[in-house]
């Protein structure tokens, strides 16, 4: 469709598509079981970016409590992590 469209565009210094070609142009429609599939994956899609975003959100609330409690002074880091840092 965009090929179509790019070669009746009027060739001029500034090449445009006017409203006589788009009229004059027929825009193909998927079938409706195509666009339920899309939909659908669209839909998953959306629910999982909802779902990783709520996750960022408490993963960041809880990195701040962490840091928050550690420099706080209330939470001391046992010697016996030392040895992760090897």
């Amino acid at each position: 469709m965009v090929q179509t469209l790019l070669a009746r565009k009027s060739a001029t210094a500034n090449p445009h598509i006017n409203l006589g070609i788009l009229r004059e142009s027929s825009i193909p429609v998927p079938l409706i079981h195509e666009q339920q599939a899309v939909v659908e994956v669209l839909e998953s899609a959306e629910k999982m970016v909802e779902a990783l975003t709520a996750e960022e959100l408490a993963l960041r609330h809880l990195r701040s409590t962490l840091i928050a409690n550690l420099l706080s002074g209330e939470h001391n880091i046992p010697d016996s992590y030392d040895r992760f840092l090897e």
